[in-house]
């Protein structure tokens, strides 16, 4: 899931860079995650991973995943990264690489019974 908002991060990234007043191109993370959910996409294997492609009246967008998904899969997994993203702070820049946690635990005999 991570990989596909990854790849949508990035698509969003390259198309503000190359949006024109005029054009169409999903700008938003989101924008492009709806786009796929909405049906916009097209997908095939290719070369072991999932090739998926959209093409709109402003532009066009590909990238490409882990293989072996089905379209119903993808929409899927399309759905989970969509509700991920839309939980974050900033759904614009989401933090896909989160700083590692790391969970101490401490015995304590305080509350002993013997």
């Amino acid at each position: 899931m991570r990989a596909l908002i990854l790849c949508a991060v990035r698509t969003a990234q390259a198309n503000v860079e190359a949006a024109t007043p005029d054009s169409t191109l999903p700008v938003k993370p989101a924008d492009v995650l709806e786009s796929i959910v909405m049906g916009k996409f097209e997908s095939e294997l290719s070369d072991g991973k999932t090739l998926i492609s959209s093409n709109e009246a402003g532009g066009s967008f590909s990238f490409s995943i882990v293989g072996g998904l089905s379209p119903s899969d993808i929409i899927e997994l399309t759905m989970e990264a969509l509700t991920w993203l839309q939980d974050q702070p900033d759904p614009n820049n989401p933090a896909v690489y989160p700083s590692k946690r790391i969970k101490r635990l401490r015995a304590s005999f305080r509350q002993a019974t013997i």
